[in-house]
């Protein structure tokens, strides 16, 4: 599980941002934070997941890159809506897979 560089949080997490990134690389559970993330297969479209699935072995953590973080189901999909908007107004494209792993330095 890796953190994106640029990490994109919500308006309500900001302030505890590194509280939930410690809690979230020491795999303790929190309940309402909600994870937008690239996997590593060959989907690489974001997918939303609440935190306590990375408490069971449903996705390959290795492959995991957080790209947000959120408070809530509601500000996850707000917050993922954000990021699209960002990156088209960025490139005239949404090629969200290439857009963030340039920046991660890893390759689609």
């Amino acid at each position: 599980m890796k953190i994106y560089r640029e990490l994109y949080v919500s308006e309500e997490l900001k302030n505890k941002k590194d509280d939930v990134i410690e809690k979230l690389m020491e795999n303790k559970i929190q309940w309402d934070i909600h994870l937008i993330v690239l996997p590593g297969d060959k989907n690489r479209q974001l997918e939303i997941i609440n935190s306590i699935f990375l408490a069971y072995d449903i996705f390959s953590k290795e492959d995991l890159l957080i790209v947000g973080i959120a408070k809530g189901k509601s500000q996850a999909l707000e917050l993922t809506r954000e990021i699209v908007s960002y990156i088209y107004s960025e490139t005239g494209q949404v090629d969200i897979c290439q857009f963030i792993l340039s920046r991660q330095e890893r390759k689609c």
